[in-house]
């Protein structure tokens, strides 16, 4: 059985839309604790603007689609864990 450096609990800021935020983040729980027990991924968002509403570029096209609340809500969740 292996046999947890110390315990304890950590806090880092992540963004969870940001791969290199996720693995610096498990990373850091690695080399301070030697493994990770549990993955509390705490994010989420409500709406954030009007997904219905059109925008455009300077020369008129149309912009391609935000998804933020697809990109924390559960892109962030699943590379999280």
């Amino acid at each position: 059985m292996y046999q947890a450096k110390k315990r304890g609990a950590t806090y880092t800021h992540c963004d969870v839309t940001k791969w290199y935020d996720l693995l610096d983040m498990h990373e850091l729980a690695i080399k301070t604790y030697g493994t990770i027990d549990v993955v509390v991924a705490n994010a989420g968002v409500n709406e954030v603007e009007d997904i219905f509403e059109d925008k455009f570029d300077a020369n008129g096209r149309l912009l391609p689609p935000r998804h933020i609340l697809n990109e924390i809500n559960l892109k962030g969740v699943f590379n999280s864990t």
